[in-house]
């Protein structure tokens, strides 16, 4: 089975013209920002996605290079050490 050898993280600024008036900001946004993540794996595919800014990312990226490609069970089971800030610690869940 293939393994996830690469994570790649990209930030870009897409123009808004015109610029969008949000609602919840007195200045009007005239850029968009977008972060694109694609993750490779030892076959050479490549998925590509989308979402938060990734800030921080690399303090967990030997949780995801080196699993399986094409299995989250590996990654699911880090999540809470990764939502909590205390890497490699266990969780206290009282």
């Amino acid at each position: 089975m293939s393994e996830i050898v690469a994570v790649e993280i990209t930030h870009h600024q897409l123009p808004l013209d015109p610029a969008f008036p949000a609602s919840w900001d007195p200045q009007p946004r005239t850029s968009f920002p977008v972060t694109i993540v694609r993750v490779r794996d030892s076959d050479g595919r490549e998925g590509v996605g989308s979402g938060d800014v990734m800030y921080g990312f690399a303090d967990y990226a030997r949780y995801f290079i080196g699993q399986p490609a094409g299995t989250l069970i590996g990654v699911v089971r880090n999540l809470p050490t990764m939502s909590s800030g205390r890497t490699g610690q266990p969780q206290n869940r009282t």
